[in-house]
């Protein structure tokens, strides 16, 4: 044991980085901004340790992007490390689709439109575009605004100042410790609202409950409708419709839908409404025959009015 040095953590700052610049600039490459200078590499080092050590053990074994947002830090490759950075934060996003609900989640993100049949598993979220990633995360709570706020100004800097994109901006210390602590405090240490998680498990439930449900059943779970809030309501009314189109769905299952169906139709916003219209549409258009027969039907239970009115909703 009497062989082993314990290193501060200013010291894991490379001093030998500035070699590489030499070496640059003997090839006849560029080599100035390339690298940050030893100063804002010694602000990482000094600040690194006291961010990292508030993660969880079960999350820091995993984050192999902080790994490599380290070794950039401390080579001085600032922009390189805000790309470790962001991808850190999209893969704990994903993680949290995840144990949301794939199925509401992708609802949410792409129910509109006709590709949403192509989305069902998790693989398909790296086909989501980042910001679409972000804004479902905000719709579904598994954000809150505030750091919907933040993560949308590291994304934008990641895009214009980032190595992914062809840039001139020299990034400093303190802006890549603020990302780093976003990333931290607001993602990988947070969890999604109460009212999220509470949609999530309502669904999961929903799926295998194949016995009618009781009057009593249905008024707790209007009640609950009641306090959720509206693009929540919306987010649920898409998810809850699909369920009741696709061919596999219990019998027993659509029963208990067409039940608690008006409530939750008077909960949503008219928004919500009218994309489950264009939905129905969509599928007209494209001839499923047989989930625009069902989404007719649902829609009838959702509206409460008379089918012959539904061209209308």
């Amino acid at each position: 044991m009497t062989g082993i040095i314990v290193k501060k953590s200013n010291e894991l700052i490379d001093p030998q980085a500035q070699m590489l610049v030499d070496f640059l600039r003997d090839m006849g490459l560029p080599a100035e901004n390339i690298i940050a200078d030893a100063s804002q590499r010694r602000i990482i080092g000094d600040n690194l340790q006291a961010l990292i050590q508030d993660i969880p053990p079960n999350v820091k074994k995993d984050a192999r992007y902080l790994s490599k947002f380290v070794i950039g830090a401390g080579f001085g490759l600032f922009d390189y490390s805000l790309n470790a950075v962001w991808n850190e934060v999209v893969i704990n996003l994903r993680k949290k689709a995840v144990v949301y609900g794939l199925d509401i989640f992708f609802d949410a993100a792409v129910g509109g439109s006709k590709a949403r049949e192509y989305y069902s598993s998790e693989d398909d979220l790296s086909s989501l575009k980042d910001s679409v990633l972000l804004d479902t995360c905000r719709k579904l709570e598994l954000i809150s605004d505030t750091t919907y706020k933040k993560l949308k100004h590291i994304l934008d800097m990641r895009n214009d100042t980032g190595i992914s994109h062809p840039n001139t901006y020299a990034i400093n210390a303190y802006e890549l410790l603020g990302y780093l602590q976003n990333c931290i405090q607001d993602v990988l240490n947070d969890n999604p609202t109460e009212a999220a998680l509470q949609v999530q498990a309502f669904i999961k439930n929903l799926k295998v409950t194949t016995a009618v449900l009781d009057n009593s059943a249905i008024q707790a779970i209007e009640k609950k409708i009641t306090e959720l809030p509206t693009h929540l309501c919306g987010s649920l009314m898409r998810t809850v419709f699909g369920i009741y189109v696709a061919p596999e769905t219990d019998p027993a299952v659509r029963k208990n839908i067409s039940r608690i169906a008006p409530a939750l139709w008077r909960a949503c916003g008219d928004d919500a409404k009218y994309k489950l219209g264009i939905v129905l549409e969509g599928y007209n258009v494209n001839l499923f025959k047989d989930k625009h027969a069902l989404g007719e039907q649902s829609l009838k239970w959702l509206a409460a009015i008379p089918s012959d009115h539904q061209a209308s909703v």
